[in-house]
Order: C-alpha cells, then sequence, then structure tokens
C-alpha cells in the first residue's frame, strides 16, 4: 500500500495555489519528514512562474498541533537532522517570495501557532484556536518572535502561561484578519492571495532575527556539550 504524500499541493489556474500539511491522524503535527517535504515544496514554488500566491493549511480536523516530540533526541546523527530540517523549513517560509497566506481551522498549537505567524494573513474558521503548548512540556515559548506580531504584555502572556487563544483573541490581537464558515475557508484564503498581485508582505528584520536567535538557542539545546 502507497502512503499518502506528506504535503498536498493543489494547482489552480489563477495562480492561488494551495500546500496542505497532510497527517490528518496526527493533527498535522510536523514530523522531520513533513517538515522536508514542505521546505521542498515551497522551494520549488518558490521559483515556480505559474504560482503567484499561496495557501498553507491542513488535512482533517487541525491546521497544525506543532512539532513531532516523538522524534526529538536520540544520537547526534538524528539531533543534527532535526536541527537541519527545522531550521531549513523556517527559513523557506520566511524566504518564500510571494503571498502566503494562512488557512487556520481546529489547533495551531505549538510550532503550528508559529508556523501561523510567519504567513502574511490569517483566515480562520470559527473552532480554531492558538496556543504555546509546549510550555506545558517545560519547553519555552518563541517570545521575541511572538512579539514581533503582537504587544509585549500579550506576547508574555501567551508565552509564559501556555494557555488556550480562541479566535476572537486572535482577531482583536490582530493576527486574524477574518473568521469565516469552513465551507469557505479555502475560498477566501484564495481570494486573499489573489488580492495580493503576488506581492508578500515585507520580513522585518525584527523577525529575522528572532528565528535566528531561535535557532541558535534550538541548537544549544540538542547539543548542549558544543
Amino acid at each position: 500500500m502507497v502512503a499518502a504524500p506528506l504535503v498536498v499541493v493543489e494547482r489552480e489556474d489563477d495562480g492561488a495555489f494551495v500546500l496542505s500539511l497532510n497527517r490528518p491522524d496526527k493533527l498535522n503535527a510536523l514530523s522531520i519528514e513533513l517538515r522536508e517535504a514542505a521546505a521542498a515544496e515551497l522551494r520549488g514554488l518558490a521559483g515556480d512562474k505559474d504560482c503567484r500566491g499561496l495557501v498553507l493549511t491542513g488535512t482533517g480536523k487541525a491546521f497544525c498541533a506543532g512539532m513531532d516530540f516523538s522524534q526529538f533526541g536520540g544520537g547526534r546523527e538524528n539531533r543534527q537532522r532535526l536541527y537541519d530540517v527545522t531550521t531549513g523549513f523556517f527559513d523557506s517560509l520566511l524566504d518564500f517570495p510571494k503571498p502566503l497566506i494562512g488557512a487556520v481551522q481546529g489547533a495551531a498549537v505549538g510550532g503550528g501557532f508559529t508556523l501561523a505567524l510567519v504567513c502574511d494573513e490569517l483566515i480562520a474558521t470559527e473552532d480554531a484556536f492558538f496556543g504555546f503548548y509546549e510550555v506545558r512540556r517545560g519547553l519555552p515559548a518563541p517570545l521575541d518572535i511572538v512579539r514581533c506580531f503582537v504587544d509585549q504584555a500579550r506576547a508574555a502572556d501567551w508565552c509564559d502561561s501556555g494557555r488556550r487563544v480562541g479566535v476572537a483573541e486572535a482577531v482583536e490581537a490582530g493576527i486574524v484578519s477574518r473568521v469565516v464558515a469552513p465551507s469557505e475557508l479555502l475560498p477566501a484564503a484564495r481570494e486573499t492571495v489573489r488580492a495580493r498581485n503576488g506581492q508578500r508582505r515585507e520580513t522585518k528584520a525584527a523577525v529575522r532575527a528572532a528565528f535566528a536567535d531561535l535557532h541558535a538557542a534550538f541548537h544549544r539545546g540538542l547539543f548542549p556539550d558544543d
């Protein structure tokens, strides 16, 4: 039996393509293999003249449940691969030169919340929610990244508490621009891609610097003896 692809790309004649994370049985948790596949697709689409922008979403009932912690640890080779794939994945998102619109249903938590923040704009359903649930495992949330998008007090609250952030609060905070019915999620997101006319939001230097710091901290955590 052939395994389902971890990433599915839907090509549309109008250039508003859709990239879906496809691990619905794991709430689209970011396995090493999924991150590799998504980064490869993003790099390919960056140079695809038929692609004018991209909707990023997840199949099933969740957007993304964050990192797949079952793959953390192990020998040095696995930890090096974990580092290289994770940083390469987020770099491919930051460097993507075309509009990147997140279509969020259900959970966008942990690394899935960070993934959502990298998008130029988020369209969400009423059942969407966010949160840095890794805090509950004793792991730090990416405060420096979050405060690039919301005020310091709110960023500290979300990153310290790891609490659930509902879609109404996300709209109030300015990270979700529009809430739609589930049946309208992808059409609304694709409409937003088209409206941007090929122009991506400029990635602030502060965002890139925050990701560089996060990558460095991740490396220290994986290789404490280096």
